[in-house]
C-alpha cells in the first residue's frame, strides 16, 4: 500500500490543478450518468398518463451530450497528465544514469536501460488513470445503490448481494497480474539486449559462423516472451470473463426478481426500467473499478523495476564527502596514488593491491605490463569512475573523493581504450558538452592529433561530417585521433589515456609520441601501454602485474636493473615490428 501511495505521489505531483478538474469533471459526468435512468423513468410515467415529454426528451439530450464532453475533457487531461508523468520517470532514469559512475552503469548490460526508459516508464502514465477510474466508479457505484435502494430494498438487496461478491473477485484476481506483468518485462529486456548483442558482435558472428547459436539464443528468449505473454494473456482473460459473468449473473437475477415484483403489483413498469438503467450504472462501474485496478498493478510492477534500477548501486557520484568546489585550473598538476586497492562491486579478490606512485607535474608516466595486470583500473581511478576500497588518490596533495566531480573532471583529459565517439558530427563529439570551442581552436585541435583530413574532407566540412552510430563511419585509427584532439581541447591540468596509439600506424604513432613531448609544458600525461616507443620516452613508467607493482623507475634505470621490464620490452619491440610491417 505505501508503494501505490508514493507512485500516486509521484505522479500527480505539479498536477494537483490537472487532477482537480479530472475529478471535477468526473463527478459531474457521473451525476449526469446517475441523472438518466430517472429521466428515463419520468418519460416512461408521462408516456402512460398522456403527459407531453418534451421537456425530458431535451434533458436528456443535454445530460447525454454533456456527459460525451465531459468525458471527452477529461481524456485529453488524462493523457496530458499521463504523459507528463512518464516523462518525469524517463527524466529521473535519466538523471540517475548520467549522475551514477560509469562501472556501475556498466554492471548491467544498456538493453536492461533501455526497457526501463521505454516499456517501464510507460506503465506510469496509467497510474492517474487508474486513481479517476476508481474514485469515478465508487462516485457511480454509492449513486447507483442509494437509487436502487429508494426504488425497491429487496430488489436492491438481491443485486448487492450478487454485486459485492464481484467486487471481492476483482480485488483479489487482479494480484497476480502485476507480477505476470513484471515478467513479462523481464522477457523483454533479454530480447532487447540479445538484438543489440547481435547487431554489435554482427561480424564476430559471421566470422565464426555462429550465427546458428545466436538464432538459438533469440529464439529461446522470444518462446519465453510467448509463453509469458500467454500466461498474462490467459489470468487477464479469465479475470475479465470471471467478471463479465458475475455481472451477467446480477443482472438476470435482477431483471428476473424485478419482474416478479411487477407482476405482484409490487414495483410498476418504469420503476423496474429505471432499476435495471441503474443497475446498469452500478454494474459499469464495477467494471470500471476493475479496470483501474488491474492498471495500477501493471502501473506498480513498472515503478518497481525503475527503482531497482535505482538501487542497483547506482548513486549520485557528488555525495556529501566531495566539499571541494575550487581548485586550481591552471598548469600541469602532481597526481599520487597512497596505498591504493581496489575491489569492483560483486567481485571477491582486490583487482589493484596497495598501489603507491606518483605523477609529477609536466611527466609523462607510463602503466606498463601484460594485459590484465591493473593498468586501466589505474585509469578508471584516476578518472573517478570508481572508488578506491583502500587507501587514496590525489591531486595536489587533495584527495580526489572530496572534490566536487565536476570541478575535478574539467582539470582532467581522457582518451579511452575504445575510442568510443557519439552519434552526431566530427565538432559535436569535440564538443560534447557544449563549450562553444571556435572553429579554429577544434581544427587546431585536429591538427595536432595528426587527423586534418577523413575521406577528402577538410575544415569546417570536416567538423560537420557525420560519424554515424558511436562513430562507426570511421575506422578505429580516425576515432582514436579525434578522441585525443577531444581532450586535447580542454587544455586539461592532467591527461589521461588508454591505449592511446593501439589503432594508429608507426608514422602517425611517431607523431603522437612527438605531440606528448610537446605537451609537457602544458600537462601532465598518465599513459597506459603496450608500446615499447611510448613507454620507452616517459619520464617514469610503473610496472604492474596481477594487480601489484613490481617495479618503477625510468625507463633506462628499469631497462638496466628490471628483468621483467626488459621482458616486456623485447615482447614489445616484436609487436611493434610486426605492426610496421603491417601498416607499411
Amino acid at each position: 500500500m505505501s508503494e501505490t501511495l508514493e507512485l500516486i505521489r509521484r505522479s500527480v505531483g505539479g498536477h494537483v490543478r490537472a487532477l482537480s478538474l479530472i475529478i471535477f469533471s468526473g463527478m459531474v459526468a457521473q451525476a449526469l450518468a446517475l441523472l438518466q435512468p430517472k429521466l428515463g423513468q419520468n418519460f416512461i410515467d408521462e408516456a402512460q398518463h398522456g403527459i407531453p415529454s418534451s421537456q425530458t426528451v431535451f434533458l436528456m439530450i443535454v445530460t447525454i451530450i454533456g456527459y460525451a464532453a465531459l468525458n471527452f475533457a477529461q481524456q485529453l487531461l488524462l493523457a496530458r497528465v499521463g504523459e507528463d508523468g512518464t516523462f518525469q520517470a524517463r527524466e529521473q532514469t535519466i538523471r540517475t544514469l548520467l549522475h551514477s559512475s560509469p562501472a556501475a552503469i556498466k554492471s548491467r548490460p544498456s538493453g536492461w536501460y533501455s526497457q526501463r526508459l521505454t516499456g517501464d516508464a510507460s506503465l506510469i502514465k496509467g497510474v492517474v488513470s487508474s486513481v479517476s477510474a476508481i474514485l469515478q466508479s465508487l462516485i457511480l457505484g454509492i449513486g447507483s445503490c442509494a437509487a436502487l435502494l429508494i426504488i425497491n430494498i429487496n430488489v436492491f438487496a438481491v443485486s448487492f448481494s450478487v454485486t459485492c461478491v464481484s467486487i471481492f473477485f476483482s480485488a483479489i484476481a487482479s494480484i497476480p497480474l502485476r507480477s505476470w506483468q513484471w515478467r513479462l518485462q523481464e522477457t523483454a529486456t533479454k530480447m532487447i539486449v540479445g538484438v543489440e548483442e547481435m547487431t554489435t558482435a554482427s561480424n564476430i558472428l559471421a566470422a565464426f559462423n555462429a550465427t546458428g547459436r545466436m538464432r538459438d539464443k533469440l529464439t529461446e528468449y522470444a518462446k519465453q516472451s510467448q509463453s509469458v505473454g500467454y500466461g498474462l494473456s490467459a489470468r487477464s482473460a479469465a479475470f475479465s470473463s470471471a467478471s463479465g459473468l458475475l455481472t451477467q449473473i446480477a443482472n438476470i437475477v435482477t431483471l428476473l426478481y424485478g419482474a416478479y415484483n411487477v407482476t405482484r403489483g409490487k414495483m410498476d413498469f418504469a420503476q423496474l426500467i429505471a432499476f435495471v438503467m441503474y443497475l446498469n450504472c452500478l454494474v459499469g462501474s464495477i467494471s470500471r473499478f476493475s479496470g483501474g485496478i488491474g492498471q495500477m498493478q501493471q502501473a506498480r510492477a513498472g515503478y518497481s523495476r525503475l527503482r531497482e534500477m535505482q538501487n542497483h548501486g547506482l548513486s549520485d557520484q557528488n555525495g556529501p564527502s566531495r566539499t571541494v568546489t575550487h581548485i586550481e585550473n591552471k598548469g600541469p598538476a602532481k597526481l599520487e596514488f597512497r596505498d591504493v586497492s581496489l575491489r569492483y562491486p560483486g567481485e571477491n579478490h582486490f583487482s589493484l593491491s596497495h598501489l603507491n606512485f606518483r605523477a609529477e607535474p609536466g611527466k609523462i608516466t607510463a602503466l606498463i605490463g601484460e594485459s590484465g595486470g591493473g593498468k586501466t583500473s589505474c585509469i578508471n581511478l584516476i578518472e573517478s569512475f570508481v572508488k578506491p576500497s583502500e587507501g587514496s588518490v590525489l591531486m595536489d596533495e587533495k584527495s580526489i573523493a572530496e572534490i566536487n566531480i565536476d570541478a575535478y573532471r574539467k582539470s582532467i583529459g581522457y582518451v579511452d581504450q575504445d575510442s568510443i565517439l557519439l552519434t552526431g558530427t566530427v565538432r559535436e563529439n569535440l564538443d560534447p558538452s557544449g563549450k562553444g570551442y571556435s572553429v579554429d581552436e577544434m581544427l587546431e585541435a585536429l591538427g595536432r592529433a595528426c587527423i586534418t583530413s577523413v575521406s577528402g574532407k577538410t575544415g569546417i566540412d570536416l567538423l560537420d561530417m557525420k560519424v554515424g552510430e558511436q562513430g562507426r563511419l570511421l575506422s578505429g585509427g580516425q576515432r582514436q585521433r579525434i578522441s585525443l584532439a577531444r581532450a586535447l581541447l580542454a587544455k586539461p591540468r592532467i591527461l589521461v589515456l588508454d591505449e592511446p596509439t593501439s589503432s594508429l600506424d608507426g608514422v602517425t604513432e611517431e607523431s603522437i609520441r612527438l605531440l606528448f613531448n610537446e605537451l609537457r609544458e602544458e600537462t601532465t600525461i598518465i599513459l597506459s601501454t603496450h608500446r615499447f616507443s611510448l613507454a620507452s620516452s616517459s619520464d617514469w613508467a610503473v610496472i604492474l602485474k596481477q594487480g601489484r607493482i613490481v617495479n618503477q623507475g625510468t625507463p633506462r634505470d628499469l631497462s638496466a636493473n628490471s628483468p621483467y621490464y626488459r621482458y616486456l620490452a623485447e615482447s614489445w619491440k616484436g609487436k611493434d615490428c610486426r605492426t610496421e610491417q603491417t601498416t607499411a
